[in-house]
């Protein structure tokens, strides 16, 4: 599956991505920048907002989030909702959290620190809707608060059958 947008609402825009490889040298990742990362950049520059990020459980959500943050920083302030509760890279697994991006970010998580966190009560929002409802909640007004100027949320890979997709419609309003 390659990166493109599927769908844009007012200030928020939602993307599918994927395409990450390993680097022949092993070990560490290599990321590859296609040209729907690159579109999708130009795009949300152009009209800042909220990109919330959809995807299957390792299709390379959070990479994107990465290069997308490299983009944004020098254009303004850029804030991160990490919802993805089973595989966080922000804050401590079953926790939505927010973070304010650096201005010198690198691409390393590592540097992000979470701002605000919010427990949602399982590592599937699948296992808990409500705490991942509650938590998602509390984590956007956090960062609506905040009032970055790009916005991007990271989500699970929780995105088959009516549950998932309802997840993902109420974030949208939220947004």
């Amino acid at each position: 599956m390659k990166s493109r947008v599927f769908l844009s609402r007012g200030n928020v825009r939602l993307a599918v991505e994927a395409q990450k490889r390993k680097s022949a040298a092993g070990g560490s990742d290599e990321i590859r920048v296609p040209a729907e990362w690159q579109s999708l950049a130009q795009s949300v520059r152009r009209r800042p907002g909220a990109v919330l990020l959809l995807g299957a459980s390792d299709s390379g959500k959070s990479t994107l989030a990465r290069y997308l943050i490299s983009q944004f920083v020098p254009k303004g302030r850029v804030g991160l909702i990490d919802a993805d509760i089973g595989q966080s890279t922000v804050g401590p697994p079953a926790c939505i959290s927010y973070a304010d991006c650096p201005a010198d970010f690198s691409g390393d998580p590592g540097r992000l620190r979470p701002a605000a966190l919010s427990f949602a009560r399982s590592l599937s929002p699948g296992a808990d809707p409500l705490g991942f409802f509650l938590a998602c909640e509390r984590i956007v007004r956090f960062a609506r608060e905040r009032r970055p100027q790009f916005l991007l949320v990271d989500t699970t890979g929780f995105i088959d059958g009516v549950l998932a997709v309802e997840l993902k419609l109420t974030k949208v309003e939220w947004l």
